[in-house]
């Protein structure tokens, strides 16, 4: 199932998050499960790193280089090194990455590195936690696996992970609600977390589901021009909602999108597409708390943003992700998500 081959395909070199992730996945796959952070080890992938110098780029430290030449800070002070936009890796940089994920991600970071030999190596004990992290890794890089029906099943199954995080998120008696198409289909049977879908729930298609919603909120849908297909999801994959009872409109709810593209221009256009504005013109009369959803891990190495536009909307990243996850998913006997279940199966005879 994870046969694969890693690539920086539409990578630049100031994709420092993205860079390491690649570093992480060889070091995942790696005969003894290490791998040295150095030049050599991204030869093979460097010839494909994007080189856009008429376009903007983006530093570690999230400053805009718009040169398109080689670029070395005139005053520097300790803790930075000259940094070369689409030439050649920033090795350093990469270093100030790993160790920012360190210090974050702490306990939930399933690596440690040898500083002094510049060694990223797996952790000899692996925890619920580490496979989730392992997860989002590869939910974030699914394009390096060869196989597209794993590629499939990890967008499916981190659309379905984003109903965990809702119920982390909201009172234990408010309702969660699968909005999108992926499907549950556990090896191990349903899980006692699982949450009730739309689609499979719903007929009428894609205006079907809109107007079952509406009718949970109370209010009238706005379903005009939508198909009957059962395709598509206007940008909602989970709802989270308090079962009120009265007439009255602006009831409170959450709606959240999985994202689970690398692309910060793609990012931009899922969040432009769940905005609250868009949201209240499907259903008018609630008062909306937009979310997006991503098992990527846009941060720079002292944890910002890369870009202030990126967070436009409420944004949970891997390592918010981590954070919010009730211990009881992490307890569960079996993982309700088949990728993380396959995952600690792999690592656990490996």
């Amino acid at each position: 199932m994870w046969e694969h081959q890693i690539n920086a395909n539409a990578v630049k070199v100031s994709d420092h998050h993205l860079l390491v992730d690649l570093l992480e996945i060889t070091c995942l796959f790696d005969d003894d499960q290490k791998v040295a952070l150095s030049e050599d080890v991204f030869e093979e992938i460097k010839s494909e790193l994007e080189e856009d110098e008429d376009s903007e780029e983006v530093t570690e430290s999230g400053e805009a280089d718009v040169s398109g030449a080689d670029v070395e800070s005139d005053e520097q002070d300790e803790n930075s090194a000259p940094y070369r936009v689409g030439r050649s890796i920033d090795i350093y940089g990469l270093e100030q990455q790993i160790n920012g994920r360190i210090k974050w991600f702490n306990n939930n970071y399933p690596f440690k590195f040898d500083s002094a030999e510049k060694i990223l190596s797996l952790k000899k004990r692996l925890t619920r936690k580490h496979y989730t992290y392992i997860f989002l890794l590869f939910a974030t890089n699914s394009r390096i696996f060869n196989q597209d029906a794993t590629k499939r099943q990890l967008r499916n199954d981190f659309e379905l992970f984003t109903g965990f995080i809702m119920h982390a998120l909201i009172p234990s008696w408010a309702k969660v609600r699968m909005f999108g198409t992926a499907r549950s289909d556990s090896a191990h049977g349903s899980s006692p977390m699982d949450f009730d879908s739309y689609a499979a729930s719903t007929s009428g298609g894609l205006k079907g589901r809109v107007e079952a919603l509406a009718r949970d909120l109370r209010v009238v849908a706005n379903s005009t021009g939508l198909t009957t297909r059962n395709v598509g999801d206007i940008g909602i994959d989970c709802i989270g909602f308090f079962p009120l009872d009265d007439p009255a409109d602006a009831r409170p709810v959450f709606f959240a999108q999985a994202g689970t593209t690398y692309s910060r221009d793609e990012m931009h256009k899922k969040i432009a597409l769940i905005s609250p504005r868009m949201m209240e013109s499907y259903f008018p009369g609630t008062s909306l708390y937009s979310l997006m959803v991503s098992p990527v891990s846009f941060r720079t190495f002292s944890w910002e943003w890369p870009v202030p536009a990126i967070a436009a909307i409420p944004l949970l990243d891997r390592y918010r992700i981590l954070r919010v996850l009730r211990p009881k998913f992490f307890r569960l006997t079996d993982s309700p998500i088949n990728s993380i279940t396959e995952i600690e199966e792999m690592f656990a005879t490996s």
